[in-house]
């Protein structure tokens, strides 16, 4: 048994999600996936510094050919749905030459790695939408546009600012945890696709022995009564014999071993089954808090522009005085002559800063 599970490990990959997904919903096409736990599909919006990040790797260090990358995989056992911005183009072609130049390698090779990354994205056009959340970088901004728009689920990105201006930005480490999900996923859903089948095949079976009864006893009943008695005498004779009781227990002991064989099977197939759902299901658990879950409330204006007074003068701490003064020059307006008990206020409220020694900063630029 245990070497039955470790080939459907073996032989089973993430990549087959695609077709599990359609044969279960083949199967059961009343019910919705959602309620058999089917494997999750989400969509996200990829920032370039993924992209970038993703053909150095693919180019330069990975050494084996055939491999592939966490985020390749996931992408390509549909777990998640790959969007960017038409700017992303731009912002990568632009920086694949200080790429070539810096790992030593042709400027074509990244640009062929290129190519094919993006027969993996969905662009999207964002050049007339506007947004109000404040990003030290304005080249942010297009991938942000592109998550409000579509509702994406969250924004992949390596990019510190966006990670810390944004409570749906999910770092790239968390693509390790997606590709576990996906990979403990396609064997839950194998053992439930081929449960399912056997379900099938078994009700299948059953039906057409009880077919086959039917008909033999219709052919039965037609036979004249004499010959009915004497088939019935003669099948009792052979079983009441030693030979037949002989036949009997071989046949009820055969049955048994079969059945014990079959129901530790199946025991077994249940335990790894379950063993998977948990991996998946821990794995989940560490994507979900990265995940857009629901249209979050806006911070007040304060919130936004003392956040964005704190990242513009990063990795320079700033005190409330001068954070007050700071967005009063961005526009900020109080019927308040003195408007730091807000700020203050405005501080502690935001996870998103940190005070050292009285001053404070982004919480990515905390001082180690």
């Amino acid at each position: 048994m245990i070497a039955a599970m470790t080939l459907v490990r073996e032989i089973t990959r993430s990549d087959q999600l695609v077709e599990l997904r359609e044969s279960l919903l083949g199967l059961c096409r009343d019910v919705r996936s959602s309620k058999l736990g089917f494997a999750l599909q989400l969509r996200f919006i990829f920032d370039s510094s993924i992209v970038v990040g993703e053909i150095r790797f693919s180019v330069v260090t990975q050494k084996n050919p055939d491999a592939r990358s966490a985020l390749i995989e996931v992408i390509e056992s549909e777990t998640i749905e790959a969007f960017a911005p038409l700017e992303l183009i731009e912002e990568v072609e632009r920086r694949l030459p200080s790429v070539a130049e810096k790992e030593h390698v042709p400027l074509e090779l990244l640009v062929a790695e290129w190519e094919r990354w993006r027969s993996r994205l969905q662009f999207v056009d964002v050049a007339s939408m506007t947004s109000d959340t404040p990003l030290r970088d304005q080249n942010d901004y297009p991938f942000l546009k592109a998550h409000d728009k579509l509702g994406t689920d969250a924004i992949l990105t390596a990019d510190k600012d966006i990670l810390a201006a944004l409570p749906d930005a999910m770092p790239q480490k968390i693509v390790f945890d997606l590709r576990r999900y996906a990979r403990e996923q396609a064997i839950v859903l194998s053992y439930l696709n081929g449960a399912m089948f056997g379900a099938v095949l078994n009700l299948s079976t059953l039906r057409l022995a009880w077919t086959g009864l039917k008909a033999a006893w219709r052919i039965f009943s037609r036979l004249p009564p004499f010959v009915q008695v004497l088939a019935l005498a003669l099948g009792g004779a052979f079983l009441l014999s030693k030979r037949g009781q002989t036949w009997l227990r071989s046949a009820l002991e055969k049955g048994r071993l079969v059945g014990r064989v079959i129901f530790d099977a199946l025991e077994a197939c249940a335990f790894d089954a379950g063993e998977a759902m948990d991996a998946s299901s821990l794995a989940w658990e560490r994507v979900q808090p990265y995940l857009r879950s629901a249209p979050r409330k806006r911070s007040g204006r304060i919130t936004q522009l003392v956040f964005a007074a704190c990242v513009n003068a990063a990795p320079r701490s700033l005190s409330v005085a001068e954070i007050a003064t700071h967005i009063r020059s961005l526009g900020y307006r109080s019927w308040l002559r003195d408007c730091q008990p807000s700020v203050l206020r405005a501080l502690r409220n935001d996870p998103r800063l940190v005070e050292v020694a009285g001053r404070w900063l982004p919480a990515h630029e905390r001082p180690v």
